[in-house]
């Protein structure tokens, strides 16, 4: 019996996997050791390690594996400043119903996820690939389910004895997450893709499907810059206006449905949801929902502290190993010198620094209306400016198409 066949996953998936497994391991030790708040550092730091060692292995950031780290940074963060594991706890819940909704909805749409990040794995047909993505997303809505059973199930402030072992309720938790969930899925991903091999496709049809694919990895750009603006602003104008009719939380509402539109209109007309657009709605979505459930507004306000600090971080630990991420998101767009993706990265990198630390010092000293106008009317002109400012750079170190030829 072949290797493929007992173990079907590829070292990009394999490395996927262990980038899950890991940090969770590290955060159930140091937990049992020293508590919630060193766990929750222990794993957004090996949360961290793990985005940069897959970028330094496979030269490109994973989408997905990318999104849900940086879901998890973020729900960390909320732990450590309010002190309350419930942060990190309900982040699986809210991320994995998300996806869920998100896997339906593509398939809904014709649009399948998983066939476009996987079909250079596994060859299925049409009908084999909507088959394998609804199956995962009725077991994402189960993990769901079952992260809110044992959340809510057992108490943080009581203790419980389990197999000889006294624990509270975030260590069951870190357990059941740990020695149930993560091998649990698996279990299923490996027997999914064992009973999916009754859907492959054809041996030369593969063949057609992947020199249709090659002589197609460099199409250029033709997404008007004008309507991707309109997209990208038109959820703040929303906020603005709302917020200064009815109020912060009428606001944060309308500001959450309006990015929805925005995604889907940008899927719809270009064929595709751009990664930093995509990353930031699904952070509004996430921060909204919270600002609205618990009517308070801070959640809204720290979404871009936290969002440009995850971006600073992942942009600055790819230079760290050697690796200009810019170029994997703009390659279509700009032909550079590895001098000038490097620093055009560490540019970009150092700004969303600046405004991580703009934004907590414009939350703590404006009011919350201030504040909404702060970001339509300070924050987008300033980044509109400094984008502008790097034409003198892409200029100086664009490559020449005819000699690149």
């Amino acid at each position: 019996m072949s290797r493929r066949r007992l173990y079907p996953f590829n070292a990009e998936q394999t490395v996927n996997i262990l980038s899950e497994f890991g940090p969770l391991v590290l955060m159930f030790v140091v937990n049992a050791l020293y508590g919630i708040t060193a766990g929750t550092w222990a794993l957004i730091i090996s949360t961290l390690v793990a985005i940069v060692a897959m970028v330094y292995m496979f030269r490109r950031p994973p989408i997905f594996p990318l999104i849900a780290s940086s879901v998890t940074i973020a729900f960390g963060a909320l732990t450590i400043v309010t002190g309350d594991a419930m942060w990190v706890q309900i982040k699986v819940t809210i991320f994995n119903a998300m996806f869920a909704a998100f896997l339906f909805f593509g398939l809904w749409t014709k649009r399948n996820f998983f066939q476009y990040v996987f079909d250079k794995t596994f060859h299925y047909t049409q009908e084999g690939w909507d088959t394998f993505t609804r199956s995962f997303a009725w077991f994402f809505m189960l993990t769901a389910l079952l992260n809110e059973v044992v959340r809510l199930g057992f108490k943080d402030d009581h203790i419980y004895h389990v197999l000889g072992f006294d624990m509270n309720g975030v260590d069951i938790w870190i357990a059941f997450k740990l020695f149930f969930v993560l091998p649990m899925s698996g279990i299923y991903a490996w027997l999914l893709t064992k009973w999916m091999r009754v859907a492959e496709r054809p041996k030369r049809k593969i063949e057609m499907t992947h020199r249709e694919t090659k002589s197609d990895q460099h199409p250029q750009s033709t997404e008007p810059p004008l309507l991707k603006f309109l997209l990208e602003l038109g959820p703040l104008v929303v906020f603005f206006i709302v917020n200064a009719r009815a109020g912060i939380f009428w606001g944060t509402g309308c500001f959450v449905a309006a990015t929805i539109v925005s995604l889907v209109a940008s899927r719809i007309m270009f064929g595709k949801i751009p990664v930093m657009p995509l990353v930031s709605g699904i952070f509004v979505v996430i921060f909204g929902g919270l600002t609205l459930y618990l009517q308070d507004e801070l959640f809204i306000k720290l979404k871009p502290t936290i969002v440009n600090g995850i971006f600073a971080s992942i942009l600055f630990g790819g230079l760290y190993f050697g690796h200009a991420l810019l170029r994997y998101l703009f390659g279509e767009v700009f032909q550079l010198t590895e001098e000038g993706w490097r620093k055009l990265t560490f540019r970009w990198a150092c700004f969303f620094v600046f405004l991580a630390g703009l934004n907590e010092v414009a939350w703590r000293l404006l009011s919350t209306d201030a504040w909404v106008s702060f970001k339509v009317f300070a924050i987008m002109p300033i980044t509109m400016a400094f984008a502008i400012a790097q034409v003198g750079l892409l200029k100086r170190y664009a490559i020449d198409p005819e000699q690149n030829a």
